[in-house]
């Protein structure tokens, strides 16, 4: 895919590179980052080779990675671009789906991604991360300027050192972010005007040890055993926290601090700088709360939906009564069933921690419990045997495999083992890196072998074909001990 551009003339301040392998996600950013940054120019492609050369071409404020991607993965291009000397210091945000697992964002940070969005990307999530990283950017970049001005300072010696020095306070007091500068031992020796606007204190109250009192009780303790524990191990320095000005008003920060050397290399103090994150708290905040209102209602959604199965499931019980045909009153409490196997989906939903899934382990027993109280069947004449591996599937397929269990496992209760007969049902729930495997089996009578189940009259086995249908799945029968249906689909249809 090509490069897309915003149109030129355009007054831009930031550059944006967005790379996915689906060009329907590229337009979707494009089109959020333009909308929320008008400023922003927008570089994208498809191709993660071609975004290196983007990037390596344009040094772009903020690159997008989408986690996953054919050939080279996000993280696989974020360790690239951090191994490169000249891209190294770019912020990455990685592109993560709903479903991505803890393992994978940690490798994520672990190859130097600064920060992670989840899709569906929210508009004003992304241009608050984005506004974030481009302000830690602006911070980096004055810092290595900083220092690069102190190094020269300290290799003149002479009477250009007066003027230096005066040229550093000069920018630092134009700076928007708070810089100070310690000794060795980590007290400070110096700190700029912003940075006293921020922690409400004076030039001379922040020497010394004095610059803890600018922080937020409840911070202290913690960012100055964190502060010193750097000192004394001559390290990087990273943290947020708040300040609190001597009004009350609280700001919170993210600080960053890194050694500066003599001409030995040795450490001779520290330089850092603050860079106000208040508005990005409040977002992060805002969207917390957005997304707890979020959960209450689908968790209400989810009450509402299994109740009004179950008045269903209890009006179809009531007209039952008005029939005497033993069939049609079979058809109402297999219907009954049906309607409280999909019921029984939506009480787990409405009680799991995570809403988009479902856990087969604690849902098919008891669907299976459903069904031996349904057709008052005796543990000690027909047992069970369930397998899950804790298995856990999207509303969307668990509503049809929670359908095929509940009529295989009817069906095997009905016709599996007359009389007297004992047995035992099987039902095992696998999975492989692509697809679901589904097998229930019975070591009753069997299925007859001149009966073909892709065409057997039953509404029951009708619906597993049907459904199976709907999951793009295939069936597979062996009857050679009692009866064994197996019913492969896809993890994603």
């Amino acid at each position: 895919m090509k490069r897309i551009e915003q149109s030129p003339g355009k007054d831009t301040t930031v550059i944006i590179l967005a790379v996915d392998d689906k060009p329907d996600n590229l337009y979707v950013i494009q089109q959020l980052i333009e909308d929320q940054l008008p400023n922003a120019k927008v570089l994208v492609t498809t191709d993660p080779e071609e975004g290196l050369a983007i990037a390596h071409e344009h040094l772009p404020d903020v690159i997008l990675l989408d986690l996953k991607m054919p050939g080279m993965s996000g993280i696989d291009m974020c360790k690239r671009l951090k191994a490169d000397e000249k891209t190294f210091y770019l912020p990455v945000i990685l592109i993560t789906a709903t479903d991505t697992t803890t393992k994978l964002r940690v490798e994520g940070l672990e190859a130097g991604a600064e920060d992670f969005i989840t899709k569906p990307i929210d508009n004003i999530e992304l241009a608050a991360r984005i506004k974030a990283m481009l302000r830690v950017k602006k911070a980096e970049d004055e810092l290595r300027q900083i220092n690069e001005n102190l190094e020269k300072m300290v290799e003149e010696k002479s009477a250009a050192l007066f003027e230096s020095e005066k040229q550093f306070r000069t920018l630092t007091s134009m700076s928007p972010s708070g810089i100070y500068l310690t000794d060795a031992k980590g007290d400070c020796v110096y700190v700029s005007e912003h940075w006293c606007k921020m922690a409400g204190l004076t030039v001379d109250e922040a020497k010394g040890t004095g610059w803890v009192m600018g922080i937020y009780l409840e911070d202290r303790e913690k960012i100055k055993e964190a502060w010193y524990k750097m000192v004394s191990s001559k390290g990087h320095w990273e943290e947020e926290y708040r300040f609190q000005d001597k009004k009350g008003k609280i700001t919170w920060v993210y600080g960053v601090a890194v050694p500066s050397y003599d001409a030995n290399g040795v450490v001779n103090g520290y330089i850092g700088t603050n860079v106000d994150i208040s508005e990005r708290k409040r977002a992060e905040e805002e969207i917390r709360a957005s997304l707890n209102e979020k959960e209450i209602l689908l968790k209400e959604i989810h009450h509402r939906v299994k109740n009004n199965m179950a008045v269903i499931s209890g009006l179809l019980k009531l007209q039952s009564h008005s029939f005497k045909d033993p069939d049609v009153i079979r058809a109402f409490s297999e219907s009954q069933q049906r309607i409280r196997s999909m019921a029984l989906v939506h009480e787990k939903l409405y009680n799991a921690q995570d809403l988009s899934q479902i856990d087969f382990s604690n849902y098919i027993p008891d669907l299976v419990n459903q069904i031996y109280q349904t057709y008052e069947v005796q543990r000690e004449k027909i047992s069970s045997k369930i397998q899950t591996n804790n298995i856990s599937m999207g509303i969307d397929i668990a509503v049809p495999c929670g359908l095929i269990i509940n009529e295989l496992v009817t069906n095997a209760f009905k016709y599996a083992f007359p009389g007297e007969q004992r047995g035992e049902i099987s039902i095992a729930l696998s999975h492989s890196n692509n697809d679901y495997s589904l097998e229930v089996s019975d070591n009753g009578v069997g299925l007859p072998m001149d009966i073909d189940f892709q065409t057997i009259s039953s509404f029951g086995l009708y619906l597993v074909n049907l459904l199976t249908q709907q999951l793009k799945g295939t069936i597979e029968i062996d009857r050679s001990k009692g009866t064994s249906i197996k019913i492969t689909f896809p993890k994603e249809i």
